[in-house]
């Protein structure tokens, strides 16, 4: 019994209280009969989670009843000598040690609210729910139990310590907002271009970049071969146009870095095309390959987590997360250009086979604004070069 002393002193004044609504020093505990035993239920939420008989007196023709704090044998009519306390602690015991074990198994942690990916996408954040914790509160149930002991069949809801989450939906929704997107077009493409920037799209979608870590657009994306759906299409390579496996993952990855460029986060690699591309301005392209990467680190606080959607017209890319800066901007400007040359080659006509056209060189810069304030985070440069006009000569047969 020793074990239950001080808790016991604790189970008398909530019994006494609990229901009752009056101070402990004039509150009685309420008669009550029972038998030998005692059959209790405890419910969580409806359900029964706790059914068992707890033994009260050895004698199994003896029926209790506690009056005035002396315990009475009904039948015999005879008085035992134990007083209010010994006779409530012989009941308090069981009890106990029964909802100890209870405890342990209705036990909830609490759940906390998260994105939920598979519902969420470019244009908005979904979220999983949060959820309370509980853990059964034993002192109370137990004085419930004693406040209400029926000769029949005590039943009562038992009581929870609640638990909050500690990230909630009205949390996320604040902390994680839109700090940059981008939009492409491609409608005009060839089917298996098409196919390429969808597969790329799909495999950055959902990704989640932790506070801190470096994102890989190879390792995310993976490699471009046929084995994994992608097909042929023109690319540019050393500053020509030719045909090759996973043409227009480039798009892809140039939205991206407009995307994060508008975020104002870090670059850790990128590198632009030799040739200007038509489907992004010049300074915020990024090209890749195996060996050539594009990487950012995200240095906010919270996790950023990505999106992009390829709908066979419009890729679009969207980043979420904790922005460090309210108001970005991006500005690019030509440092140099690189006049083409004129070249002429043989032919069966006179005539133009290509148009010309400048290289440049491009300084990209992004700046965060602060009161009306512009201050530089950092500056890129790229270089595309020149392509060359080709003119077409007929040759003159000799006479």
């Amino acid at each position: 019994m020793k074990k239950y002393g001080l808790f016991f002193c604790l189970i008398l004044m909530l019994m006494v209280v609990a229901t009752s609504g009056v101070d402990s020093a004039d509150a009685e505990v309420p008669s009550f009969d029972f038998c030998n035993s005692l059959d209790l239920v405890c419910m969580v939420d409806g359900e029964v989670k706790l059914n068992g008989v707890y033994k009260i007196a050895d004698d199994p023709e003896v029926r209790l009843r506690l009056v005035d704090g002396t315990l009475f044998d009904l039948y015999a009519e005879r008085s035992f000598a134990m007083d209010r306390r010994k006779a409530l602690e012989s009941i308090v015991c069981g009890l106990y040690d029964g909802l100890l074990g209870l405890a342990v198994s209705v036990e909830v942690s609490p759940v906390n609210a998260a994105v939920d990916l598979t519902a969420s996408g470019v244009s908005a954040l979904a979220f999983l729910p949060e959820s309370y914790g509980r853990t059964l509160n034993v002192e109370k149930t137990l004085a419930l139990i004693l406040n209400n002991m029926s000769a029949d069949k005590t039943i009562v809801e038992c009581e929870f310590y609640l638990t909050p989450p500690s990230v909630t939906v009205e949390g996320l929704r604040s902390r994680l907002v839109r700090i940059g997107e981008a939009t492409t077009f491609y409608g005009y493409s060839e089917s298996g271009r098409k196919q390429n920037i969808a597969l790329a799209a799909r495999s950055l979608n959902g990704a989640v970049i932790e506070s801190g870590e470096k994102f890989s657009f190879n390792r995310t994306v993976g490699s471009r071969t046929i084995q994994r759906g992608y097909a042929e299409a023109n690319q540019i390579l050393n500053g020509e146009y030719v045909r090759g496996i996973g043409g227009g993952v480039c798009q892809v990855s140039s939205t991206l870095f407009y995307a994060v460029l508008r975020g104002g986060l870090p670059i850790a690699e990128r590198r632009s095309h030799t040739l200007e591309v038509s489907y992004i301005g010049a300074g915020l392209d990024a090209t890749v390959s195996e060996g050539v990467d594009f990487a950012f680190v995200n240095n906010t606080p919270e996790e950023i987590i990505l999106f992009a959607d390829a709908d066979g017209e419009r890729l679009r890319v969207t980043l979420y997360g904790c922005p460090l800066y309210k108001n970005v901007k991006v500005y690019t400007r030509v440092s140099k250009i690189k006049h083409f040359s004129t070249i002429e080659q043989s032919g069966e006509e006179d005539g133009v086979y290509r148009e010309g056209r400048d290289g440049r060189s491009m300084v990209t810069t992004v700046v965060c604004v602060d009161a009306g304030i512009e201050r530089e985070l950092y500056s890129l440069s790229s270089a595309y070069a020149p392509i060359d006009r080709i003119v077409l000569k007929k040759q003159l047969s000799e006479p």
